[in-house]
């Protein structure tokens, strides 16, 4: 699938810079990075803690990872969702 293609490709050039940052939560605006965090638990181990904005007016599976953390939404009918 092109997804996870796409999340490895851009998991191998943000590893070394997420492991020297060290942050104590990565914040994911964009459905791409919550990916790649999930990559990153899934295939390196790297158990950053990751939470979500969903900035998008629909919810949709890119959006949606196992090990996120926490979404936050604009409005309560994306919770429903």
């Amino acid at each position: 699938m092109l997804q996870n293609f796409l999340h490895a490709f851009l998991a191998k050039r943000l590893k070394s810079h997420l492991l020297a940052y060290a942050p104590d939560v990565v914040v994911c605006t964009h459905a791409t990075p919550a990916g790649v965090m999930q990559y990153f638990r899934d295939h390196d181990h790297i158990l950053f803690p990751s939470v979500s904005v969903i900035t998008d007016f629909t919810v949709h599976q890119m959006w949606l990872h196992k090990d996120t953390g926490q979404y936050f939404v604009a409005n309560e009918e994306l919770i429903e969702n």
